[in-house]
């Protein structure tokens, strides 16, 4: 019998330790040791002693690992290409008031979503593929986006939305669907201190964000 991870939950490895991301929950945690080293072992296909079982009983108990026929599907965060440079250093192109506008009321939305319903709900429209511009070309998408970050970031500035990295990325992933252009939300973590970070990058280009800001975290979760 093999166990894979239940939906909404996500890990990474950051130096020697594990650190898990519990959407349902909308917290982060590491194991004790004793099952971090267990849990390793359940990664690489090992077979595991009683004692080790044991260390994951709790895992299993409480639903965060969930048998399933043949061997373990156990597997971390997929990696997304580091960005190598951000929009915020390249001169902003003008662009108009109602993109402006748009961002604004994508931004509010998001803060208010996610002060009345759980993170996973907030996010759950967000694995889809991002919608096609009608009639747009790849390089006449590829063309926008410097235009579209420009508005977004202005409208940051009239609402205030300065270090508050989830709902800023959350509103500019929907900012930039509107308009046809794929995004991916990354959710990153480091430890000593542990801190968590979200941004949103399109290929190895940050979107809203800085690269020297998001380098020193690893990838948790991609949207």
């Amino acid at each position: 019998m093999g166990y894979a991870l239940r939906d909404q939950l996500s890990f990474c490895h950051v130096g020697e330790r594990t650190v898990f991301l519990d959407l349902r929950a909308d917290r982060y945690f590491c194991l004790p040791l004793s099952a971090e080293a267990a849990f390793a072992r359940l990664q690489r296909g090992d077979r595991l002693s009683v004692t080790e079982q044991d260390a994951l009983s709790p895992l299993i108990r409480d639903g965060f690992l969930c048998e399933q026929p043949g061997a373990a599907d156990v597997r971390p965060c997929l990696p997304v290409p580091p960005p190598v440079i951000s929009l915020l250093d390249v001169g902003a192109p003008l662009s108009p008031m109602r993109h402006v506008a748009l961002a604004m009321w994508d931004i509010a939305m998001a803060a208010l979503q996610l002060r009345r319903r759980p993170l996973s709900l907030v996010l759950s429209g967000m694995d889809r593929p991002r919608p096609n511009g009608p009639g747009r070309s790849p390089a006449q998408i590829s063309g926008m986006i410097a235009p579209l970050c420009a508005a977004f970031h202005r409208a940051g500035l009239v609402v205030g939305q300065h270090d508050k990295c989830l709902p800023r990325a959350i509103a500019m992933m929907r900012f930039m669907a509107r308009f046809g252009v794929a995004a991916d939300l990354v959710f990153g973590v480091q430890m000593r201190p542990f801190a968590a970070h979200c941004w949103v990058q399109h290929g190895r280009v940050l979107l809203g964000d800085r690269v020297e800001r998001v380098r020193d975290y690893t990838p948790i979760l991609v949207i």
